[in-house]
C-alpha cells in the first residue's frame, strides 16, 4: 500500500476484488489495534467476498419480513470479506445483515497470520461430522484465488473442505458482485 491509496468507507463487492485501498469499516470487535471508536481502518488489498443472501423468501408466508428466530436468506444473511493487510497478515471481516425492521447489521473481524490460518478460521467443525467450508467462505476464497497466489495454493490443497449440506449452491443464491 502507498500514500496514494483511495479511502473507502463502503463495503466492497466482488467487482472490487484485487483493489488496494484504505478501508474504513464499522466493527463490533474492540480488542484490536486496528480499531478506534468502533471503526476498523485497513490499508489493504481486498481479496474477495462471499454471501449467503438468497433471491426468494423462505419459511414465512403472509408477512413481509421473517419473524424473530426464523431463517430467511432474503431478510437475514451473512457476508464475509477477505483483506490482505501486508506480508502474511489477513483480516476476515464478517457481517450479519438484516432488512427486518428493528434489527441492525452486526459486523466483526478477526485476524489471520498465514494463508493456512485463513482456511482454519473459515473451517467449520461439528461434532462427528467431516470439517467443511460454508458457501460464503468458498465464494470469498474462490475470488481471493485470483489475487493471492499463496492463499490460492493453500485453498486448493485443502479442497476436501469444499462441500457441506447446508450451503448448497443453487440458482437461488445471490453473489455479491
Amino acid at each position: 500500500m502507498n500514500e496514494s491509496t483511495d479511502l473507502r468507507r463502503d463495503l466492497p463487492n466482488g467487482e472490487r476484488s484485487g483493489e488496494d485501498a484504505t478501508w474504513v469499516l464499522p466493527t463490533s470487535s474492540v480488542e484490536d489495534d486496528l480499531v478506534v471508536d468502533g471503526v476498523l481502518t485497513l490499508d489493504a488489498r481486498f481479496l474477495g467476498v462471499g454471501s449467503s443472501r438468497k433471491r426468494r423468501h423462505m419459511y414465512h408466508t403472509g408477512t413481509a419480513f421473517a419473524p424473530k428466530e426464523t431463517r430467511c436468506g432474503v431478510c437475514r444473511w451473512f457476508e464475509t470479506r477477505i483483506f490482505r493487510v501486508g506480508g502474511n497478515e489477513y483480516v476476515l471481516y464478517h457481517v450479519g445483515r438484516s432488512i427486518v425492521p428493528g434489527e441492525r447489521d452486526y459486523a466483526r473481524h478477526e485476524r489471520a497470520y498465514s494463508p493456512a490460518e485463513v482456511i482454519e478460521l473459515y473451517t467449520v467443525r461439528k461434532r462427528d461430522e467431516k470439517p467443511f467450508l460454508t458457501g460464503p467462505a468458498r465464494l470469498a476464497l474462490a475470488q481471493a484465488e485470483a489475487h493471492d497466489a499463496e492463499l490460492s495454493e493453500v485453498y486448493r490443497n485443502r479442497s476436501g473442505l469444499i462441500t457441506d449440506s447446508y450451503y448448497v449452491e443453487s440458482s437461488e443464491d445471490v453473489r455479491d458482485d
